[in-house]
């Protein structure tokens, strides 16, 4: 299983663009592991931005602080 443009919008800088990760799976048995995934994902979309401990808050879909790094909470 392959994930595509998952990090594409950052690589836009201030340009506003849509563009949303793509799975491809290689694997037909991966099925059920990739629909958990986005799952999750769209999940994730649904919760509120998260402030990090440094004070800037982060958009829902953030792993980590954009400012410093730190792992989501």
């Amino acid at each position: 299983m392959d994930v595509f443009d998952a990090h594409a919008v950052g690589a836009r800088g201030e340009l506003a663009a849509i563009v949303y990760p793509r799975l491809v799976l290689r694997d037909p048995t991966q099925h059920q592991r990739a629909r958990a995934l986005i799952a999750r994902w769209e999940a994730r979309s649904d919760q509120p931005d998260w402030p990090c401990p440094c004070g800037e808050p982060n958009p829902a879909a953030f792993e980590t602080c954009w400012a410093c790094g730190r792992e989501r909470p």
